[in-house]
């Protein structure tokens, strides 16, 4: 998709989006060179690096498999939501969240059930595998050459601090911003909110 481009474009990846990156980006190191420093002008990942703090990434895990036999009214769906959000004010209506759902046969289900397999967040980390050496996270941001930048949300349950300092270790070159009241969802979170802390 990239080759087809007319000009080399800004690749922003949002938590999955972002591990799809890096991993695209380690798979060959031939394909580094030629889709990376050619194809790709900046890489932004937005709240997640080569390390996740599991405890946060489980809480994210729970709420999208949360509605995999999916829910009875959207009134249902927003009740759900509720204990993953207690930062965000509660709407007046749950209308709204009908364009993040798809109804069949009586039941709504989130809209992403449409477009992968949610069976995919039940898999596990080969320990064996991780204990032998760097994770291909790891390995992926150790390569990465074009400029990035990384950003994280301040209340971030998936990226701590200090995952970030460690990412940047990896990737010296690589800018930062720390938006302070954004959690890992952070479009829904932050959307006026004022950048702090950019390098």
């Amino acid at each position: 998709m990239l080759a087809q481009l007319e000009r080399p474009p800004v690749v922003v990846g949002a938590s999955l989006g972002g591990i799809v990156g890096m991993i695209v980006a380690a798979a060959d190191p031939a394909a580094i060179r030629a889709l990376v420093l050619v194809l790709v002008l900046v890489l932004v990942l937005v709240d997640i690096t080569a390390t996740v703090n599991m405890e946060g990434a489980n809480e994210v895990i729970a709420f999208m498999n949360a509605g995999s036999d999916g829910f009875a009214s959207i009134e249902e769906t927003a009740a759900a939501i509720s204990p993953y959000l207690p930062h965000r004010d509660k709407p007046r209506s749950s209308r709204g969240l009908a364009k993040n759902l798809r109804q069949r046969r009586a039941r709504w289900y989130w809209y992403w059930y449409w477009y992968w397999d949610p069976a995919f967040m039940t898999m596990g980390v080969d320990a064996k595998q991780e204990a032998e050496g760097p994770t291909v996270l790891e390995t992926a941001a150790r390569g990465l050459t074009i400029p990035t930048l990384l950003i994280r949300g301040g209340r971030s349950q998936i990226m701590t601090e200090e995952g970030a300092r460690t990412f940047l270790e990896m990737v010296p070159h690589a800018g930062y911003v720390h938006i302070d009241g954004a959690h890992h969802m952070m479009a829904g979170d932050a959307r006026a909110s004022p950048l702090s802390g950019a390098d």
